[in-house]
């Protein structure tokens, strides 16, 4: 069984910035008024394409392989993929959970009702 480090905040929002900067995902943008009307009940957004969600996931999978859960938690909500209220609580469903969540809601087939941890289906 192997120890996650710990990273100290400024070390976690270094690897953060350093990740968005490698996948150019310009994160300095306004949302737009499409992505705020799809801002239910947190700070998440839900991709347009099932191909970004793919895309922006699979990068969140890679920050946690390779820093561990607490950056990943971190990077998922930089990005605007997550409003889990905690890195234990994103750790507890996992990365797999919130991209099939955002695949059923872009399909149509789940109502986001308070954020990816409080959903309906239609």
């Amino acid at each position: 069984m192997s120890i996650e480090k710990k990273y100290t905040e400024e070390e976690m929002k270094a690897f953060v910035a350093e990740e968005i900067r490698k996948m150019n995902l310009g994160m300095n943008r306004e949302l737009s008024a499409d992505e705020l009307e799809s801002v239910s009940g947190g700070n998440y957004v839900v991709p347009k394409t099932h191909e970004e969600i793919d895309r922006l996931w699979d990068s969140v999978e890679a920050v946690r392989k390779g820093y561990g859960q607490d950056v990943a938690y971190h990077y998922a909500s930089e990005l605007n993929l997550s409003s889990s209220p905690s890195a234990a609580k994103f750790a507890e469903y996992g990365t797999g959970h919130y991209r099939k969540i955002m695949h059923d809601v872009l399909d149509g087939k789940i109502k986001l009702d308070g954020g990816l941890d409080s959903y309906s289906a239609h």
